[in-house]
């Protein structure tokens, strides 16, 4: 049967699905997913066809659409200790590549079939390790390291999605010592050579310091400090309208080798720190820089960052150094 004789009127669902398997198997994504599509309005309570067509969205790298059809497929299968483990971990990568903000949708979404599969056994699915993954998306960095740590007494198996999640945890959470520990384990690996010696030489950096907070956080921005034994001076630090709560400060390894103190203030993606006011910024910041252990006080950062730098300089009498400034609410 050729795509273009199936009669979706007189085909059953399971001939439906085999047609799709055939053109999948053929590489014919495009015409699979055509005939994905119109199968699944025909037959909308086919967990198999709806099952077929996340698998072949994720072939084409259409994520939003792919974890829609996983939900309906979770939605309609019944037995969920029956699907297989890949099929879990497909739809919790994908979902890991979509989720923007812990308060989003997707995020929930996840989240709720987690639960669901803490409390039923699928062979050869490890519930941990996305539960920590999830942990580290929804920012609850100490909860995160502990499940991880769970998973490595286990002897679980990191891949390298779990080594970089693991890493963001750990430093989120200032734990630098445990952060040395696990790059120089087996577990860490999986990252390859390039990573895990850019990981050891910043962690040499963050060893020497004498002290690392957050001076302020909210679901909008996180102001985070790095104090040096005897420090040059201070250096403010802005991310740039991609970056988010989570991004990795803004000339963190270049100032901390230069023996200067860094204050890096975080904003969350889209929010472009219109809820970190003037005045906020000199409560939290002023009291840290005027306190007598700095000579000279620098803001610094690149484009939204850049107009960040000199807009926030003043109420700290900074030098800002400002690169391509940007304010994107102007443009």
């Amino acid at each position: 049967m050729s795509l273009n004789k199936v009669d979706l009127v007189s085909t059953s669902a399971p001939d439906l699905l085999k047609e799709i398997q055939k053109l999948n198997k053929l590489k014919h994504y495009q015409d699979a997913l055509s005939l994905s599509e119109t199968a699944t309005k025909q037959y909308p309570k086919s967990a198999a066809l709806y099952k077929q067509n996340a698998l072949i969205n994720l072939k084409l790298k259409r994520v939003k659409e792919a974890h829609t059809s996983f939900m309906r497929f979770f939605k309609l299968n019944q037995d969920k200790d029956l699907i297989a483990a890949d099929i879990y971990e497909k739809f919790f990568e994908n979902s890991l590549k979509l989720v923007k903000k812990p308060s989003g949708k997707v995020f929930k979404e996840a989240s709720e079939i987690l639960s669901l599969l803490e409390s039923i056994d699928v062979n050869g699915f490890e519930v941990a390790l996305y539960k920590a993954a999830f942990l580290v998306v929804g920012r609850d960095y100490d909860l995160a390291v502990s499940s991880y740590d769970d998973c490595l007494q286990k002897g679980v198996a990191f891949r390298k999605t779990d080594g970089e999640l693991y890493i963001k945890a750990l430093f989120n959470s200032f734990r630098y010592k445990e952060l040395d520990s696990f790059i120089r384990s087996d577990y860490a690996l999986p990252l390859g050579e390039l990573r895990l010696a850019k990981e050891k030489k910043r962690v040499a950096l963050l060893l020497n310091l004498a002290d690392a907070q957050t001076l302020a956080s909210t679901e909008y921005y996180r102001i985070s400090i790095f104090r040096q034994q005897s420090p040059k001076g201070v250096f403010i630090t802005f991310g740039t309208a991609a970056d988010d709560l989570d991004s990795e400060p803004f000339g963190m390894d270049f100032l901390l080798s230069y023996g200067y103190d860094l204050i890096f203030v975080a904003q969350e993606n889209t929010n472009r720190y219109q809820d970190l006011s003037f005045e906020t910024f000199e409560e939290i910041v002023a009291p840290v820089v005027k306190c007598g252990r700095y000579e000279k006080v620098y803001t610094y950062g690149v484009s939204l960052g850049g107009y960040s730098a000199l807009y926030y300089s003043g109420c700290i009498n900074a030098i800002a150094f400002a690169a391509s400034p940007l304010n994107p609410w102007d443009v």
